[in-house]
């Protein structure tokens, strides 16, 4: 199958670099920095607080900082803010998707978000784990969804021996 699409593949990672390459993203926590959140382009407020904290309005991710010279302090907070987003995001969608596996006696895996350089998620059935990519948290929720799933049908698939096509059929609801 690799061999006969090859050639298809390759051109699809190369509009996905494309693409990823062009997608906004966190670099330097500086006020008014654009990034994605969610598959919408949102951005950064830099403001003097008397304390450190985090809020998210819809469009606008704000650090309050002690001292906003303190790159490190931003990006600290900014990025714990997102990794508990992720948490709660992927957390739910798997919440949300999980039932339709019931069949198959699967549980609840335990979430890892990690950053990864070139995969969007990955399972490990014997540790009763899924890892998703932090990355993950720029794209829209229908991606996030697919990706959850897909993670679910491998580990069910490696966990039951069954095939990847039975599973697909009878949990597929998109």
């Amino acid at each position: 199958f690799v061999r006969s699409r090859g050639r298809f593949i390759r051109s699809a990672q190369q509009r996905f670099l494309e693409r990823a390459a062009c997608a906004p993203k966190l670099e330097k926590y500086e006020n008014g920095e654009p990034f994605r959140l969610m598959g919408r382009e949102v951005s950064l407020k830099v403001e003097r607080g008397e304390k450190n904290a985090v809020s998210f309005d819809g469009s606008c991710l704000r650090l309050s900082v002690k001292d906003p010279g303190d790159r490190e302090k931003r990006k600290k907070l900014a990025e714990g803010y997102l990794n508990q987003k992720c948490r709660i995001v992927f957390g739910g969608i798997m919440a949300e998707i999980l039932p339709d596996f019931r069949d198959y006696g699967i549980s609840m895996p335990v979430l890892r978000v990690r950053s990864m350089r070139t995969r969007w998620g990955s399972c490990s059935p014997a540790k009763g784990a899924i890892t998703l990519n932090r990355r993950l948290l720029e794209a829209p929720r229908s991606c996030i969804e697919y990706v959850v799933m897909h993670e679910l049908i491998i580990s069910s698939c490696r966990t039951l021996s069954i095939s990847v096509k039975a599973v697909t059929a009878k949990a597929v609801r998109f």
